[in-house]
């Protein structure tokens, strides 16, 4: 978390001020397995997995109230701009090619939730059963609160609010095996997944934002001109990005 305090003045006249919080959960692997073998007229086979996964993911990036006009409050004031940015993240680089790898791996290689259980039970046992279930919460949050009565000045460049939040999870509920060799046998799989991405971004009463409307030069590094681009941008943009993929 990055904060701003409510009588904070940061100058940067001849340059840029860049304010960030960034927080990410790379390749994140949670499994829960379970594995039985009964031998011949065992009276029961019972083989059971749970997983319970709650993560929670946050970045926060605020200015602080300020008092009443004629008060104290903060004020950022930057001659080349103001970009104040969070970012709220989860990934699974193991995302592509999911199903060859399902095919091939055990479900903790690639899966950011797993749950799988299996019961291997000779004849005469009764009777054989195998359940899982796979329950996860994932929450990522991304803030940028500019408070009451704040003074934001771009001056000649643009001033930038921006929050980015994703997740791309692989949620995988196991095949249930209950061997059919046992007299009676049952098994089942459940799979409960809320997984959450919520960006905000909160301008308080009285706070002031001012930029000027420029242009972005981007330089491809060849020795063509053409090949550069030009990008209009505004004085004061606020941006909210954000993805939610879950397989």
């Amino acid at each position: 978390a990055v904060n701003v305090g409510s009588t904070a003045s940061l100058n940067a006249s001849a340059g840029s001020i860049d304010l960030g919080a960034s927080t990410d959960l790379a390749d994140t692997h949670m499994t829960a397995l379970s594995g039985l073998t009964a031998g011949q007229n065992t009276n029961g086979a019972v083989s059971a997995a749970l997983l319970y996964a709650r993560l929670d993911n946050t970045a926060n990036v605020g200015i602080a109230d300020g008092e009443a006009a004629g008060g104290q409050h903060a004020v950022l004031q930057a001659g080349q701009g103001i970009a104040v940015s969070s970012t709220s993240t989860q990934e699974n680089s193991q995302t592509a090619g999911i199903n060859d790898l399902a095919k091939n791996l055990q479900p903790e290689s690639f899966a950011t939730f797993a749950a799988e259980s299996a019961g291997d039970s000779s004849a005469g046992n009764t009777p054989a059963l195998a359940g899982a279930a796979n329950i996860n919460i994932l929450n990522n949050t991304a803030n940028v609160a500019v408070g009451n009565q704040a003074v934001l000045d771009a001056r000649e460049k643009g001033l930038s609010l921006k929050t980015n939040v994703g997740q791309n999870s692989v949620v995988l509920n196991g095949k249930p095996n209950a061997d059919t060799a046992a007299v009676h046998a049952a098994g089942g799989a459940a799979g409960v997944a809320e997984h959450s991405t919520i960006g905000t971004i909160t301008v308080g009463s009285g706070a002031r934002l001012t930029g000027s409307d420029w242009t972005e030069h981007d330089d491809k590094g060849t020795t063509e001109i053409s090949d550069d681009t030009d990008t209009p941008r505004y004085g004061v943009e606020l941006t909210a990005d954000n993805q939610n993929i879950t397989t």
